[in-house]
């Protein structure tokens, strides 16, 4: 038994578990979908971006996402402080901000027209080789998060130093943290700007970054030499990818947000006999919350689908292009 107990203890938690392993079967079942996300460009310099940013970006977000689970899982979303998780759930967004300023470094160091070359010196929109469904996507769901984190930031208060606090944080702690109950009659933490202004600031910088990327690349010079289809083709896939990558680091911390801020709205006590409470204190958005919990963690399962379908088909289509000479030569 002792055993058994042990083995069940060590076991990740569900929370961890459950938005990698369905959004895997996800990635899996999409590939009824026959379309690949992305393809890659002809040009070799591009090309070996767009790997280094479908396959190992996304991995890089996936992994980072599963290693916040794991810490809020292990330390626990809320203690003594009332807002010890505010680093974590922005985790997976700093990781896709990251991969989207190593693709803006690399993009600037990327050779211009030769001197004396023509070159052409478009005034296109930022909009113009953008994934349209991808990007409405994009921002969609930053809608949905900003809007949440600024919900969240409302409803907090400054409890006094005599309140009645329960959950975790049962001390009085000097910050907007507290929402009340219901009833007026206590207070549990887990709102407000500390708890989540360091996401506000993590998606700001992912859609400005994707904004900058998206700007540039429209208005990049090109050689007249290159033919129209070759330039659209190799900045078409430069947007497809770095939207997709943005839109999972958004997508899964959009679920660990709702996911956190679910928990925290199922929080219930009772007031007066242990054994027979007079009232239970519930907050204010208590219906909500644990349908909330559950589409954050299917959005975390949604962003580990689009992430590893994006990682399998820039493989696939690396693996294509490379073959090509193979074939033509024979």
């Amino acid at each position: 038994m002792g055993l058994l107990q042990y083995l069940l203890g060590s076991l990740p938690s569900p929370d961890v578990v459950a938005p990698l392993v369905a959004g895997i079967a996800l990635a899996g079942i999409s590939f009824v979908w026959r379309r690949p996300l992305v393809t890659l460009p002809e040009g070799a310099r591009r090309r070996r971006l767009l790997v280094a940013m479908g396959v190992g970006g996304s991995l890089v977000v996936v992994a980072t996402s599963v290693v916040a689970n794991a810490l809020t899982a292990s330390i626990g979303p809320l203690d003594a402080t009332g807002y010890s998780g505010w680093w974590m759930r922005p985790l997976a967004l700093g990781a896709a901000g990251i991969v989207l300023a190593v693709a803006a470094a690399a993009l600037a160091t990327e050779h211009a027209p030769a001197p004396g070359e023509r070159a052409l010196l478009p005034r296109r929109s930022w909009l113009a080789f953008a994934s349209g469904p991808a990007l409405v996507a994009v921002l969609a769901v930053a809608a949905l998060l900003a809007a949440t984190i600024a919900w969240q930031i409302r409803i907090a208060v400054d409890a006094p130093e005599d309140g009645a606090f329960y959950g975790r944080t049962g001390v009085h702690v000097d910050l907007p943290v507290w929402m009340p109950f219901t009833t007026g009659q206590g207070y549990v933490a887990g709102v407000g700007w500390p708890n989540h202004l360091a996401t506000g600031v993590a998606l700001a910088a992912v859609l400005a970054l994707l904004w900058a990327l998206l700007r540039g690349d429209a208005a990049r010079p090109v050689p007249a030499s290159e033919p129209a289809a070759t330039t659209r083709s190799t900045r078409v896939a430069t947007a497809r990818v770095l939207t997709l990558v943005a839109l999972g680091g958004v997508l899964a911390t959009f679920g660990a947000v709702w996911a956190f801020v679910g928990f925290t709205g199922q929080i219930v006590v009772g007031v007066g006999d242990d054994l027979q409470p007079d009232v239970f204190l519930g907050t204010g958005y208590a219906m909500l919350a644990r349908p909330m919990q559950a589409a954050g963690l299917a959005a975390q399962a949604l962003a580990v689908a689009v992430l590893m379908r994006l990682a399998i088909d820039t493989t696939r289509a690396a693996v294509a292009r490379r073959a090509v000479p193979v074939e033509t030569s024979a």
